[in-house]
């Protein structure tokens, strides 16, 4: 998993953590709670179990998480297509809830499919 913050002024620190996400993110959000900072925090997410985990996680508590990441949840197919299916279900996840971005396997010939996904 990699959490990203990022403040006003648009700069950025990239974290890689293995472990628990809820747990992650309850570190994250007590840390900018507790140094009274405003900061934008991203998290890549793998699996439609992490999605899961984010959406519940920020359904039990104020998170300062403003955007998921859906890291490789497109599949190249064999006969040149792509499928989209798991991006799609973890955008009809999400609901509009936070902002989402694609990541993997996005190439010019792929763009436009990733894009009628539903991904913002």
């Amino acid at each position: 998993m990699t959490l990203r913050y990022q403040d006003v002024n648009n700069r950025g620190i990239t974290i890689l953590i293995a472990g628990a996400i809820s747990n992650a993110l309850k570190s994250v959000d007590l840390y900018l709670e507790q140094n009274n900072l405003k900061m934008c925090v991203e998290i890549e997410t793998r699996t439609l179990l992490e999605v899961i985990e984010v959406l519940h996680y920020a359904s039990q508590r104020k998170t300062s998480v403003t955007k998921i990441m859906l890291d490789n949840m497109v599949v190249p197919l064999s006969n040149r297509d792509l499928d989209v299916s798991m991006l799609k279900e973890a955008v009809e996840l999400i609901n509009g809830r936070f902002e989402t971005e694609a990541s993997g396997n996005i190439t010019l010939d792929t763009v436009n499919k990733i894009g009628q996904s539903g991904v913002t």
